[in-house]
């Protein structure tokens, strides 16, 4: 897949790094690695791995996960995802869907993070907003302590204030990320 070009929004990218020097955050595979969550992804050594460890993956899966990180957060056409895997076959959409159904269960969670954009392509998302929005409304650190209310408050009311406050927060903060997700998809 070296050097074949894949047509993204917003201009023309490669699937495969280009040359040069070594740069920081070299790796021991030579190049610098396209990381997400667990994942590395070692293209010149054409490894993929999870927490340090070797994941098994297929030529194809391999070159459309280089191709999708490469465009990481833009849409990548079918056409131009097809012709940076099967550069020198013809073949049926379902062969795109088939492989990119593997690769998701390959990535298991981050699997998500491959989103399918209707009639025009697929992107790779930076995070999957849900995870993102569920951890940051679950952490302690944004949980609303001291509600507005009366200082000689009862107890019970402060605390199911609390649970209230808290309450609306999260379902606010799930809101816009729905919104995000449905806007990026249009």
């Amino acid at each position: 897949m070296a050097g074949y070009p894949a047509r993204i929004e917003g201009g023309w990218g490669h699937a495969a790094q280009a040359g040069g020097g070594p740069s920081p955050g070299v790796s021991e595979f030579g190049a610098a690695p396209l990381s997400f969550g667990d994942f590395e992804l070692h293209e010149r050594a054409r490894v993929l791995l999870r927490a340090g460890e070797p994941v098994e993956i297929g030529a194809r899966a391999f070159d459309l996960l280089s191709t999708l990180l490469r465009a990481r957060g833009r849409i990548v056409e079918r056409a131009d995802l097809m012709q940076a895997v099967w550069p020198t076959t013809i073949v049926d959409e379902s062969n795109l869907r088939y492989q990119i159904g593997g690769l998701r269960r390959i990535l298991g969670p981050d699997g998500d993070r491959i989103k399918n954009i209707p009639g025009r392509g697929y992107l790779f998302a930076d995070a999957p907003p849900i995870a993102l929005a569920l951890r940051f409304a679950t952490s302690r650190d944004n949980l609303v302590t001291e509600p507005s209310g009366a200082p000689d408050e009862p107890e019970a009311d402060r605390l199911r204030r609390l649970e209230i406050e808290n309450h609306k927060l999260k379902r606010a903060l799930l809101s816009l990320v729905a919104r995000e997700t449905s806007d990026q998809a249009i």
